[in-house]
């Protein structure tokens, strides 16, 4: 078998989600932004041009602490809990 390299996927859209994609202007959620891969996720997003980020995570402090680029929307509360979505105004969203 062949390794996968970057340009060797087939997937739908995964030429999109490259690793030279820029997010100009863009709307994201992120999950888990608090910290790990849902913290270096945003800061990445944020240094390639996303405009706005609703950051979640469960952790209100870790999410207050975090001073990215762009506009930061600051979401605490469970993502499986359907109760934290009712309440939550997102606005549109890119990503």
């Amino acid at each position: 078998e062949r390794p996968l390299s970057p340009g060797s996927l087939s997937l739908p859209g995964a030429r999109q989600y490259g690793a030279g994609m820029h997010f100009s202007g863009t709307s994201i959620l992120v999950t888990g932004a608090g910290s790990g891969i849902g913290l270096a996720t945003a800061r990445h997003l944020a240094e390639h041009g996303a405009g706005r980020l609703i950051l979640v995570d469960r952790n209100t402090q870790a999410l207050e602490s975090i001073d990215l680029p762009c506009e930061v929307v600051r979401a605490t509360g469970d993502v499986a809990d359907p109760d934290f979505w009712t309440g939550l105004k997102l606005g549109e969203l890119d990503h």
